[in-house]
């Protein structure tokens, strides 16, 4: 099944990825990142979803430890994009929406394999990631 869907593409797999809206496409793969990067933690449910998405996001996608902040920027940028698309405010550039869309993409289509490959992250497992006892 990994293989087919590494040969396939995320298009195959998820829904942001057919001939959709770009808006709706960053939502769908935003959605995605968020089940991945975000599972139930009692103790932190009332925590800041926005910075956990980022921490848990640049601990768990990055292959190097160097990859982290650029990464957790990357991550931010697509969860605001997804928040002003949610709540209102400032509507994002149809430019901001397909570079999101882009990024988003390919860090669901990775972070969806690498879960496949190696099992979803629980709560515990993002908890000892980000204090350093990986």
């Amino acid at each position: 099944f990994v293989a087919g869907v590494a040969r396939q593409g995320v298009s195959d797999f998820l829904p942001g990825g057919g001939d959709r809206k770009a808006a709706d496409a960053v939502l769908d793969f935003t959605i995605a990142l968020e089940a991945l990067l975000l599972p139930y933690d009692e103790k932190a449910r009332h925590g800041d979803l926005g910075h956990r998405f980022r921490m848990h996001g640049a601990h768990f996608l990055a292959n190097e430890s160097q990859q982290r902040a650029a990464l957790a920027r990357k991550l931010g940028r697509i969860y605001e994009v997804r928040s002003r698309l949610v709540h209102g405010g400032k509507y994002p550039s149809l430019h901001e929406i397909q570079t999101t869309r882009g990024d988003a993409r390919e860090l669901a289509r990775c972070g969806l394999l690498r879960a496949v490959h190696e099992g979803f992250p629980t709560a515990e497992a993002f908890n000892q990631m980000v204090l350093g006892s990986e």
